[in-house]
């Protein structure tokens, strides 16, 4: 009695996973063995593994139409793609898991009549010769259908990193759109550095577009997108300029994390600045090109640059005398912006001139040692001088007073 593996009724799906029998409709690995063993080619389904185990529920027999235009693609285009045999690899060994999962959901109906109406138009992209779009659309499917059952692990890990390449790849032959669509899967997953290079693709034709999915990607904890946000605000490029919020964002860039050359492929794919970018945002700090809420923010990043030698010993030392003397500074400007009436602190400084009546009083009283002729003179270039001083508005009550610096 032979094995399964070489049985005409078993779809092999790798050593270590189960396969589909067409003869019991159930999963079986490929050394088990029964009475019903016929010997025969295994179809061998891997890529088309959802579709067969969708075309059976639909009642359709193994040479159906859909599944004879899938196994001829796998077989004719996508073998012979970079990434073919990976994905292949994949589905071989996570695939029987998603149809079990399926075959098992109280929405099996629901969610197999969806796979079908999906798979009708890959097939039709594969006879118009679309075949890029065949495979995205077809990884689209397996992505919804594993969440459709909750499945997570391996399947949607590997799934996702091999969309995420794919789409680079497409993205290098300057195949945009179907670039992008792949980085969108990877990125709705969850894949941090593919929402970053999702919004990347967008920085030429769009730029708005660029700036929303970074922002987006920079909430999901993509330390790169944040960073980048950072010298956008930084600049004003593409974005009001603002160096408050260019501080903000690279401060959330140093909260993501930090890469390091010698790490392998972690869940973050690699979506971390390194210390080289920490250096640049504390030499940014020290030129006075950002501002941070706290000037303490400063230190554990410029640390982490000096330690791992990316910024220079005197620059280090530096940045710990320039935010010394910032915080200091700090502390000075709210005392002079605290209201004296309400205590609100921080109020608005703004440039403005003394009211004309209070100008003209104080021309006319230097116009007192000329005589009367002195007064209506002194008066007059009063009203229409005076320099212009900074005052604050209290953001409380609307005081107004003089801004100056406690000496």
């Amino acid at each position: 009695m032979g094995h399964c593996r070489s049985c005409k009724y078993y779809e092999f799906s790798g050593e270590n996973s189960k396969g589909l029998c067409s003869w019991y409709n159930a999963y079986y690995y490929a050394d088990d063995s029964c009475k019903h063993y016929e010997e025969g080619s295994s179809s061998g389904s891997g890529w088309c593994f959802l579709t067969t185990a969708c075309c059976k529920y639909k009642g359709l027999p193994d040479d159906c139409a859909e599944l004879e235009t899938l196994r001829r693609f796998r077989d004719n285009y996508l073998k012979g793609t970079e990434y073919g045999s990976e994905l292949i690899r994949t589905y071989y060994e996570s695939a029987p898991e998603l149809v079990e999962r399926i075959d098992s959901s109280p929405k099996r109906d629901d969610i197999y009549d969806h796979i079908y109406e999906a798979i009708t138009g890959i097939v039709s992209r594969i006879e118009r010769g679309e075949n890029e779009r065949a495979v995205i659309e077809y990884l689209s499917l397996a992505f919804w259908a594993a969440r459709a059952v909750n499945l997570k692990g391996d399947f949607m890990d590997n799934a996702t990193f091999l969309a995420y390449m794919d789409g680079q790849e497409l993205l290098k032959k300057g195949k945009v759109d179907e670039g992008r669509a792949l980085l969108k899967q990877s990125a709705d997953a969850g894949m941090k550095v593919a929402m970053y290079e999702y919004a990347k693709s967008f920085s030429n034709e769009n730029p708005q577009r660029e700036i929303e999915l970074l922002k987006a990607a920079s909430e999901k904890g993509c330390g790169k997108a944040a960073y980048d946000l950072g010298g956008y605000y930084r600049v004003g490029h593409s974005v009001n300029k603002n160096k408050y919020i260019a501080g903000e964002y690279y401060l959330k860039a140093f909260e993501c994390g930090v890469g390091r050359a010698e790490e392998q492929l972690d869940d973050d794919y690699h979506s971390r600045i390194d210390s080289i970018d920490l250096a640049l945002i504390t030499l940014a700090y020290i030129d006075a090109d950002i501002c941070l809420n706290d000037d303490l923010d400063i230190l554990p990043i410029a640390e982490e640059a000096y330690r791992c030698g990316s910024l220079q010993e005197d620059d280090f030392e530096k940045t710990k005398y320039i935010r010394e003397h910032r915080s200091k500074t700090r502390i000075i400007d709210k005392q002079a912006r605290t209201c004296p009436k309400c205590g609100a602190y921080y109020a608005r400084v703004e440039k403005r001139k003394q009211s004309m009546s209070k100008r003209a009083a104080v021309g006319g009283a230097i116009g007192l040692i000329g005589g009367l002729p002195g007064i209506l003179l002194g008066a007059g270039i009063g009203a229409l001088t005076g320099k212009e001083k900074e005052y604050c508005v209290c953001p409380g009550c609307g005081h107004v007073w003089e801004y100056k610096l406690p000496q």
